[in-house]
């Protein structure tokens, strides 16, 4: 899903959805809360119940990472705390690890290559 499919209003609905129904013991926060209006609500939890809304479709918690749900609720405006604590999470760098393990493949190629070459091609 796109960012902007989902908009402030979605997340406010969604967290006066949450405010009036409750939320489901299998949908707690288990490490993430977003404050909408000075309240913390699970960040997985608020973005399924936004899509919902948004695309009359109905979507799990499940159905995305922490990553994803705290992206969207960034990209909104919004802060991500970890439960329990005050100090909103700082975003996520991208890692670099996939770039490292495209090298390193590359590199053990080029090796196989040169064993191949050595020992096969060019026997004594």
């Amino acid at each position: 899903m796109k960012k902007d499919e989902l908009s402030r209003k979605d997340i406010e609905a969604a967290a006066r959805y949450i405010d009036a129904n409750g939320i489901p013991p299998a949908n707690e926060s288990k490490k993430y809360e977003v404050s909408v209006n000075n309240k913390r609500y699970p960040t997985k939890y608020i973005v399924a119940l936004a899509r919902k809304s948004r695309k009359g479709v109905a979507f799990s918690a499940s159905d995305l990472t922490s990553l994803e749900a705290n992206r969207i609720l960034r990209s909104l405006g919004y802060s991500v705390f970890e439960k329990g604590r005050n100090e909103p999470v700082p975003e996520e760098k991208k890692s670099s690890g996939g770039m490292m393990k495209y090298l390193l493949a590359i590199l053990l190629l080029i090796a196989i290559v040169a064993l191949v070459v050595v020992f096969v091609v060019k026997p004594f």
